[in-house]
């Protein structure tokens, strides 16, 4: 395995870590995805994006966009 190869694991590894371990706001979904706030809530309604309601406020899984982390992790270490 080169250099490359292992770096790129550990920053994968990283990721699944993150996103594993932190759910975010319809506003820093919106922000992480570029799209607006109402499309979140569309997304959610429609079961596109999965969160949990929980004490007024959604709670969404940055684990379901782990396709998106990756790659900008590998975008950045470019």
């Amino acid at each position: 395995m080169t250099k490359s190869e292992v770096l790129a694991l550990h920053l994968q590894a990283m990721a699944i870590f993150d996103a594993n371990n932190t759910t975010c706001s319809i506003k820093e979904c919106a922000a992480f995805l570029k799209v607006h706030t109402n499309t979140i809530r569309n997304r959610i309604h429609n079961g596109t994006i999965k969160a949990i309601f929980l004490d007024g406020t959604y709670h969404i899984p940055k684990l379901q966009f782990l396709d998106k982390i990756i790659e900008d992790f590998q975008e950045q270490a470019a």
